[in-house]
């Protein structure tokens, strides 16, 4: 069987300098893709804007210009799947997250980072100190799981901030696909999530939608599938 062409990518926060353990990821891919005549690609995961570090975009790119690991396509080299700035590709997968909705794969969460801390500190005055959001606890909690539909309604029409989760099942397999390995490779035990929140496997016989990249973290996986 044929491979696809090999795509690898780096893809550093802007949250402050390059270390010495970015460089080495972003050279085991550049090298990687080399070997192979692939493309090594750079995109900048900017979504936590809370601690976004002015000036350190640039930075990051500058420094591994410097150390000779230039991308195929990426930020400030453009490319064919622009854009490269995570946040700026927010609208691609809008459209997907409504549809997790309303398949009921997904659901709306209203509660604040504040809210969920305070309640992680309660947990602990109770002798609780591993409390997690899942599949029990977000039944306590603010979201369109357990808010009446207008209530919810009226929410997202105020423009109240949420995320939106995915609606782990409790005590279920749910298998995620692993286009890396082609078919009938698969990687049956690949744990994700373990637990009473469910069970996250990847399985190699689909493909998901709007892939971009088909060999990010390869030989990570490989050595845990313990391919050879």
């Amino acid at each position: 069987m044929t491979l696809p062409r090999v795509r690898v990518r780096f893809a550093p926060s802007p949250t402050g300098p390059l270390h010495m353990g970015g460089v080495r990821t972003a050279l085991y891919n550049y090298l990687f893709a080399k070997k192979h005549g692939g493309d090594f690609i750079i995109r900048i995961e900017d979504t936590d804007q809370t601690r976004y570090v002015p000036g350190a975009e640039q930075y990051i790119l500058d420094s591994l210009k410097w150390c000779g690991i230039e991308p195929t396509e990426g930020v400030g080299y453009g490319g064919k799947h622009e854009p490269y700035r995570q946040s700026e590709r927010k609208p691609m997968y809008k459209a997907y997250a409504l549809e997790l909705i309303e398949k009921g794969w997904a659901y709306y969460a209203f509660d604040t980072p504040e809210e969920l801390d305070n309640i992680r500190k309660q947990a602990e005055l109770a002798k609780m100190p591993n409390w997690q959001y899942n599949s029990i606890s977000r039944m306590t909690l603010k979201n369109s799981l357990t808010l009446p539909a207008d209530d919810v309604a009226a929410r997202l029409e105020k423009g109240e901030p949420f995320v939106v989760r995915f609606k782990m099942p409790r005590n279920e397999e749910v298998y995620l696909p692993a286009p890396i390995l082609p078919p009938p490779r698969t990687v049956p035990h690949y744990s994700l999530v373990v637990s009473s929140r469910g069970t996250m496997k990847t399985q190699g016989s689909c493909q998901p939608r709007l892939l971009l990249l088909l060999h990010v973290r390869f030989l990570l996986l490989h050595h845990q599938a313990g391919l050879s």
